[in-house]
């Protein structure tokens, strides 16, 4: 038998409804695109296991010729690579393999998602990974990657086992006969000492390793965000984006990277159908101002043809739109995100979980006090069209005051004491009372940037106060002529006799932890847990709305 080789293989695993290679080709980006051409197998294996498609010599000019040439005088040039997919079909399943740059030409609509995630969770050794790529999950959506310089366990890395995901994972298997290192994502990476012509074999290993549950005991944590394969559920999230898009709901829509390698392009190219334009970022904006200059009828408009080409000197891609989207939805009663084209279901207990510590802080009043209800009405304008007003959070709060005279309006109070950042500034907090209860007041009107706005004021004053004496002095100044000149201790503050309270503003009734998007209670969790590090109290309250029929002058409502 010859000696087994190191083999650096690139796997990708089909979902079970495709039973042969046949029907995984993309057939008009391979062939008619890219121009990827059979190859013979060595010896009497059947094409129907075993089919390679290799593309030679392909040329491209390189991206950044035009631009030096304004400096340097060079001649045309070109860069030449060459890329290999085969395919290995075994017991009723179907993975590819791919070299160079044949991803491009996965059909990445048929592949299990979970596959190198799943085969790198079920082998990897716990005390021996090596890097980790993750996902946020919360009202600003981030990627990270994090690289250890020696084999580590997760406890050591900066990975928040609550709000994170992981996208990505790397390290050593501890079966050195499946593969040696190895990195796991919708594809799987593997470093394996294989003769490929036991490639059969080792793709029946792959598969049983796949249908391990042993990541559940060494990573328990992972399915608490569980990918749900419902075809149906899948065509409840079309239906649910298509109407968010149509309905310019940007609030409701982020936008990640599918593969965090890809950061740095910045130019999208937008294909829907034969139309295009060139963009140099993915928002809802851009995404209405092509479908808007490029006549295509909302009512019309279909997910699932609007692609994504991004571009660099060596390769070009095409994504689905729906590749970058995130997104939060609601079937039948369960809870799901779309994330890099996955459906993720939130685990049961990990939601509830959220829910008790959001509730754990909400309160009916403020000592006693009882926010007055958010005012708002409804009017005609001059073309018959009816608008419904809500009163603006400065006029909120003033007339808090008014009520509550005892109370200190330091809305617009801000903070700019910044050596050499002169046009820095925070705002303290909206309304104070005597007992050190420092009130942010937020109208959510269905936009996570307001809710996003309320807990980064109130974690930033938080962090302020602890820090920066010339901020306490700043409060301190404030409220005086109320409170006295020593409202806080400027030299040694007691955390503890502070509380930060959220007031949210909502139209929905009941506990605010039911009227939140699922984004925003994580959002909300982690600077409730924030805030309890810094040794602070934290309360939320819900704001209730009151129609009313005549409000100040300033507003377009009246009798």
């Amino acid at each position: 038998m010859a000696e087994k080789k190191l083999q650096k293989l690139c796997c990708y695993l089909y979902k079970g409804i495709y039973q042969d290679i046949e029907s995984v080709l993309l057939k008009t980006k391979m062939f008619n695109e890219e121009h990827y051409k059979p190859v013979d197998t060595v010896g009497d294996v059947s094409k129907d296991k075993i089919s390679g498609y290799l593309k030679k010599d392909n040329k491209n000019k390189p991206a950044w010729l035009n631009s030096v040439r304004e400096l340097f005088v060079i001649d045309d040039i070109e860069n030449i690579s060459n890329s290999l997919i085969f395919f290995v079909k075994t017991q009723n399943r179907i993975l590819a393999f791919t070299n160079g740059y044949a991803n491009s030409v996965i059909d990445y609509t048929k592949i299990e998602w979970d596959f190198g995630i799943k085969v790198a969770l079920n082998v990897l050794s716990g005390n021996e990974i090596r890097g980790l790529d993750t996902r946020k999950i919360s009202l600003s959506t981030h990627q990270r990657r994090e690289i250890s310089s020696k084999g580590s366990n997760l406890y050591e890395y900066d990975f928040d086992f609550d709000e994170e995901y992981i996208d990505s994972i790397t390290g050593k298997s501890n079966d050195e006969e499946f593969g040696s290192s190895i990195t796991g994502r919708e594809s799987l990476h593997v470093n394996v000492k294989i003769n490929m012509e036991d490639i059969e074999e080792y793709c029946k290993d792959l598969l049983r390793v796949y249908d391990k549950k042993d990541y559940v005991k060494k990573f328990p944590f992972y399915d608490k965000l569980r990918i749900n394969k419902d075809e149906m559920v899948y065509e409840k999230f079309i239906v649910a984006i298509t109407e968010a898009i149509k309905n310019n709901e940007k609030e409701r829509i982020q936008f990640l990277y599918p593969n965090i390698d890809e950061f740095g392009y910045f130019n999208y190219r937008f294909i829907y159908e034969k139309k295009y334009k060139d963009y140099n970022d993915i928002s809802v904006e851009n995404i209405l101002d092509f479908i808007t200059e490029k006549k295509i009828g909302l009512e019309k408009f279909c997910l699932e043809k609007f692609k994504v080409k991004i571009s660099d000197d060596e390769k070009n891609k095409i994504y689905s739109l729906s590749d970058y989207l995130v997104f939060e939805f609601v079937d039948s009663g369960k809870k799901y995100i779309h994330t890099k084209n996955l459906i993720l279901e939130i685990d049961g207990d990990f939601y509830s979980s959220i829910k008790k510590e959001i509730e754990q802080c909400e309160v009916p009043n403020i000592d006693g006090l009882i926010l007055p209800p958010v005012h708002y009405c409804y009017y005609t304008d001059s073309n018959g069209k009816i608008s419904k007003k809500v009163e603006a959070e400065g006029e909120y709060n003033s007339r808090v005051v008014l009520q509550y005279p005892e109370l200190v309006n330091l809305d617009k109070d801000n903070f700019r004491d910044f050596p050499d950042r002169s046009k820095d500034q925070i705002e303290i907090c909206d309304i104070i009372t005597k007992n050190k209860k420092f009130i942010c007041n937020k109208i959510y009107k269905h936009s996570s940037a307001t809710l996003s706005h309320l807990f980064m004021q109130g974690f930033v004053s938080a962090d302020m106060l602890y820090e920066v004496r010339n901020y306490r002095s700043k409060v301190n100044e404030s409220v005086k002529s109320k409170f006295g000149d020593n409202f806080i201790n400027v030299d040694n503050i007691e955390r503890s006799e502070i509380t930060f309270v959220y007031g949210i503003g909502i139209e929905n009734d009941g506990p605010i932890a039911d009227s939140l998007p699922f984004f925003s209670k994580i959002s909300l969790r982690q600077n409730i847990r924030a805030l309890k590090k810094l040794a602070y109290n934290i309360e939320i309250v819900r704001i209730p709305f009151e129609e009313i029929w005549k409000v100040d002058s300033t507003s377009k409502c009246n009798d």
